[in-house]
């Protein structure tokens, strides 16, 4: 495939998902490609074990669809993190593949910028992208307060009480100044060690492997998420700022049981999915009622609880 001639600086994005992630991952890419039209022709690194070959066929059309993109598919090996802690039921094996990310992708690739799939993106990534790193070899935003571990729970992990623990869904990686300065047996070695202590599977690994390495940047920017929206004003500012939106935690835009306020978000770029445009009124109408029990079951004292909770973490 031969892709357009792009004006700005090519980017390269990586992402590992299985075959129940494959439609939220089209979507995610259909928004990143959409918003970035100006941006440099995009290279789409996807890490898998077993995606079928329809599923791979499939996504390397949606990544050609607007001229800009294309996939490179990496196998990954079938014994990497077959052990993994995977007692956290939200994590699936394919999420720690962002840890062999300088060992599989190839040496030309000096920088890359990791998406999580249940994330959109309203607009250009490029000055996020081509960043001075300021000679860290990672860039991530803080996690939200109701997300990371506590003080005596990051001590465990061998990390300061104070650490600023960072969320995993928006990773920019410096592979170039990886493969110098860190062993990859760590990532195997790491979740092996701490079995017990990871709450957060392979973001806990990430946030040991790179402690004192990572530039934090705006979360309000570049990885917003439901738990910082609760009013409409809150909504405005999502449209005003963030470019990256990400349906993080269990409930996700797509099933019935999402409470949150910015489904309508997703399904902006969902309905080019058929499957998604074919279930649209269905699950619109469960999501309703499901967010009816559950403002109902909210008293007045946890509501309050959530918005001083909210206002601490701005």
């Amino acid at each position: 495939m031969i892709l357009q001639e792009q004006d700005g600086e090519p980017l390269n994005i990586l992402m590992a998902f299985n075959s129940a992630y494959l439609l939220p991952a089209l979507v995610m890419v259909r928004s990143l490609l959409l918003n970035n039209r100006w941006c440099g022709n995009i290279t789409i690194y996807v890490m898998h074990l077993n995606l079928k070959e329809e599923e791979i066929r499939r996504f390397h059309e949606a990544a050609a669809e607007f001229g800009n993109g294309r996939a490179v598919f990496v196998q990954v090996p079938e014994d990497a993190f077959a052990n993994a802690p995977l007692h956290l039921k939200w994590i699936s094996r394919e999420t720690y593949y962002r840890l062999l990310a300088q060992e599989l992708l190839p040496e030309t690739v000096e920088r890359i910028l990791w998406l999580d799939a249940d994330m959109i993106v309203r607009g250009s990534l490029e000055d996020f992208y081509n960043q001075d790193m300021e000679g860290n070899l990672l860039v991530a935003c803080s996690s939200h307060a109701g997300f990371r571990p506590t003080a005596q729970e990051l001590q465990q992990r061998t990390l300061p009480g104070d650490t600023d623990y960072f969320n995993a869904g928006v990773l920019l990686y410096d592979l170039k100044g990886q493969r110098q300065e860190i062993d990859p047996a760590v990532y195997q070695e790491y979740p092996v060690l701490f079995y017990k202590q990871l709450k957060y599977g392979d973001q806990d690994v990430l946030n040991a492997v790179f402690y004192g390495m990572t530039k934090i940047a705006d979360y309000r920017i570049y990885n917003m998420y439901d738990f910082f929206v609760f009013r409409q004003e809150d909504v405005e500012q999502v449209k005003e700022k963030a470019l990256i939106f990400h349906y993080n935690g269990k409930g996700k835009p797509w099933t019935e049981y999402y409470w949150g306020q910015m489904e309508w978000l997703f399904w902006e770029y969902a309905m080019a999915i058929p499957e998604y445009a074919a279930q649209y009124e269905d699950i619109a109408a469960k999501q309703a009622a499901y967010r009816s029990r559950y403002a109902a079951g909210l008293t007045a004292q946890a509501q309050e609880k959530i918005r001083k909770r909210k206002e601490r973490a701005l």
